[in-house]
């Protein structure tokens, strides 16, 4: 089975509904594309995200099963963590240390 496609996110702070809209968007488009092999949203490089950011990726989590393709978080820290934890979305969102070690346990 091909590897999902990993969507690096490249800022250190996801706080508005704005930012979590586009990102949204963009996880969309990968899933939605002919031939997807599913996402893996890399967190390695943010410190900060807000209750939209959550939203967004238990909406792209629930994309990913309709159309039954892989979706996981991999490379979250700290508080973003620690925040994921605390609501309980480590339950639903499968989350991984890193890209090879997602891509081995969701093969």
């Amino acid at each position: 089975m091909p590897k999902p496609a990993v969507f690096t996110i490249d800022t250190d702070r996801i706080y508005s509904l704005a930012q979590a809209t586009t990102i949204q968007g963009q996880i969309a488009d990968r899933l939605n594309a002919p031939g997807s092999t599913g996402v893996l949203v890399d967190l390695a490089k943010v410190d900060y995200a807000s209750s939209p950011f959550l939203a967004v990726l238990v909406a792209s989590q629930k994309l990913a099963q309709k159309r039954k393709l892989p979706f996981a978080v991999v490379g979250m820290k700290g508080v973003v963590k620690g925040l994921f934890g605390l609501v309980k979305l480590d339950k639903m969102i499968p989350l991984f240390n890193t890209v090879d070690e997602a891509n081995t346990a969701l093969k």
